[in-house]
């Protein structure tokens, strides 16, 4: 396999983490409105693990804060991407709909999520989509990586214990596409003091792409991914999504020398999406069919354009496979 990889991790120290996220916490705090910061997940592997963070709202506060503009090395290697933020009913209810893990308080007061009222087939069917979401929009990912000929590494650690909640959430317990993750994660682990061979890592990047090509076949085409029913969607500028009963995938585009991506790194990977179009023919089922996947949609979709009035350089809790419908 004929790929150049890049971005490697760093290693930075679980102190400097610690003082990220109590800058992080101070500068937040002062904001008008701000009712609560917390901290999900966990510092498992300092040099690729990132921090995420969450501040909860007073209802109606408006700000045009943005909490990463005045960060340098290292707080924007270990923030790798926008803080989230809600006003305090939307965090009440996101907190019903996803199913982060460890939230620490880092300041203010807790908030409980109170009693959703699902059923079990409910919550089976949440994590259903939501695991099938973050694995279609792996394998779209590492699709233009591996056409472009440039993988990133830290990314690509970075989700490993994503896609393990995703397989865990699915029910797949063992297999070839659990072994495969198992093993990302166990160079995760020990990346500093015995990282794999550059060889093997390509070995394990063609095998899992591969497993993952067909265990997306196997599920979707049976069904388990739904959206607002459409012909098309679009994921990005040069990405869209059709509505196919069989996955696959079509390419057009020319790709530069990847060589030159050890010297550019991630802006010579991003400028090849001026020059490449992308359709992936994915099963998407109607969400019509399940009440509780419609009302999840729905809050995505609220939340997402009362972010953008109110509080612009905070994500919300959303999918992670960010599309929406193309309507002639």
């Amino acid at each position: 396999m004929n790929v150049t990889l890049i971005d490697y991790p760093v290693y930075i120290p679980t102190q400097e983490y610690d003082r990220a996220a109590r800058e992080m916490t101070e500068q937040l705090k002062r904001l008008s409105g701000v009712i609560s910061i917390y901290q999900v997940g966990s510092i498992t592997d300092p040099g690729i693990s990132d921090i995420d963070m969450l501040v909860v709202f007073k209802d109606g506060i408006k700000t045009d804060f943005n909490p990463l503009a005045r960060f340098s090395s290292p707080g924007n290697y270990i923030f790798t991407h926008q803080l989230f933020g809600l006003h305090e009913p939307n965090f009440r209810q996101a907190r019903d709909y996803f199913f982060f893990h460890h939230y620490k308080l880092l300041f203010g007061r807790e908030i409980n999520a109170g009693q959703p009222g699902f059923t079990e087939p409910d919550i089976r069917r949440l994590k259903q989509q939501i695991a099938y979401e973050y694995l279609v929009k792996s394998y779209i990912t590492l699709t233009l990586q591996l056409t472009y000929r440039i993988v990133k590494l830290r990314p690509l650690l970075l989700e490993a214990r994503a896609n393990l909640y995703d397989l865990e959430f699915l029910g797949v317990k063992s297999g070839k596409m659990f072994n495969l993750v198992n093993t990302l994660i166990n160079w995760r682990t020990n990346w500093f003091d015995n990282p794999p061979a550059r060889q093997g890592i390509l070995e394990w990047l063609e095998e899992f792409y591969r497993e993952l090509v067909t265990f997306l076949k196997e599920n979707l085409e049976i069904g388990g991914f739904y959206h607002i029913p459409a012909e098309k969607y679009r994921f990005s500028r040069n990405i869209v999504i059709r509505n196919h009963p069989k996955l696959f995938f079509s390419h057009k585009g020319f790709i530069l020398f990847p060589g030159l991506a050890a010297l550019w790194g991630k802006r010579f990977f991003n400028l090849h999406h001026r020059f490449n179009r992308f359709v992936f023919h994915i099963p998407v089922g109607d969400v019509d069919t399940h009440q509780v996947l419609k009302k999840k949609l729905e809050f995505e979709t609220f939340c997402t354009d009362s972010n953008k009035k109110t509080i612009p350089f905070f994500a919300p809790l959303r999918s992670s496979l960010d599309i929406s419908p193309v309507h002639k």
